[in-house]
């Protein structure tokens, strides 16, 4: 990451001062991985920024005393795009930023703009096979992700939509895989008092086998083919977890629900939304059900599969790209 950040301002002789662009700061991997880079510039002296919509990670940036600018960021409007470029512009000039680093395509478009008048640096990370929509209409649209002068991947296969998506030298694509924090999610670091809790405030029943799905309620993620597979099992003893938020996707949480009733699992399923101690939760669960609904081609190792062998648990999952 140093090499590339010199490489981003070399030129001028001037440290690096970095902005880091996103929608919000409530939850999710792009989050976890924002606030992850904040701290590491931090700790190797590089002045940084972080600019959303805000959220509960916020607190984050707090503790490790990296600022956070709080702009309408989590907006798809052309016209407040445009607007939000205009003070993200005006950020940059006061407080010397001279790379900017956008991590959405929202707000990327608004931080490409803004760079680009400001004239410094910018850069994005490529967090994921954004649709291409129908005849590949949304392709514009998700094209801003390559204007950056330098192009983080987070995976081999990103790295291959990318280059069979989009027309963009090779050469400034860098892979950088995601991490996790092997400390934070080590049984050690997870304390007998935060495993009560835990099984305290969602009702765990402690003799049964527990299967924890974690992650954004999504299609993708495949919440309703783990449903499917359970109601195959309903005659045996287990107790199911379904973590994450569905972001607004509500009538895809009212779907699980519905199969819920239909397989008469109400009594072996329970959602509990965002949990703020995954790492307590994967040590009161026995199984880690990982499912991509996506064709095999776009199959990667998901952050919630890297907690889940972080802890040592039990991680079920289809034959991975990211795992060879």
């Amino acid at each position: 990451m140093k090499d590339y950040i010199k490489k981003m301002s070399k030129g001028k002789e001037q440290k690096p001062v970095i902005l880091q662009v996103l929608p919000e700061l409530d939850h999710g991997g792009v989050e976890v991985g924002t606030v992850q880079i904040a701290d590491a510039l931090r700790q190797h002296g590089i002045k940084n920024f972080v600019a959303s919509a805000g959220g509960r990670m916020v607190h984050d940036l707090e503790k490790i005393k990296v600022p956070h600018i709080t702009l309408p960021l989590k907006t798809k409007n052309p016209i407040k795009l445009y607007l939000n470029s205009l003070k993200l512009e005006k950020i940059i000039k006061e407080n010397g930023i001279n790379i900017v680093h956008a991590r959405s395509r929202a707000p990327a478009w608004s931080a490409y703009w803004a760079a680009k008048r400001a004239g410094v640096k910018f850069m994005t990370t490529f967090h994921g096979t954004y649709g291409l929509g129908p005849k590949g209409i949304k392709k514009f649209y998700n094209r801003v992700m390559t204007y950056g002068q330098l192009v983080i991947a987070i995976s081999n296969h990103i790295k291959k939509h990318i280059t069979e998506n989009y027309r963009i030298n090779e050469d400034k694509i860098r892979l950088i895989h995601r991490c996790v924090d092997i400390e934070k999610f080590s049984p050690a670091a997870v304390s007998q008092e935060r495993i009560i809790r835990a099984v305290q405030e969602n009702n765990i029943p402690e003799d049964l086998p527990v299967i924890s799905l974690i992650g954004r309620i999504t299609r993708w993620k495949g919440q309703h083919v783990l449903l499917e597979a359970l109601s195959k099992l309903k005659d045996r003893d287990f107790f199911c977890l379904i973590v994450g938020s569905d972001q607004g996707r509500v009538k895809y949480t009212e779907e699980l629900k519905e199969l819920v009733k239909k397989y008469g699992l109400e009594s072996k399923v329970k959602f509990i939304g965002q949990s703020f101690d995954i790492p307590a939760l994967l040590m009161v669960s026995d199984i880690h059900p990982m499912h991509q609904d996506a064709p095999k081609w776009e199959w990667h190792m998901t952050r919630e599969m890297k907690y889940a062998l972080a802890e040592q648990g039990l991680a079920l999952a289809r034959r991975l790209q990211e795992t060879k």
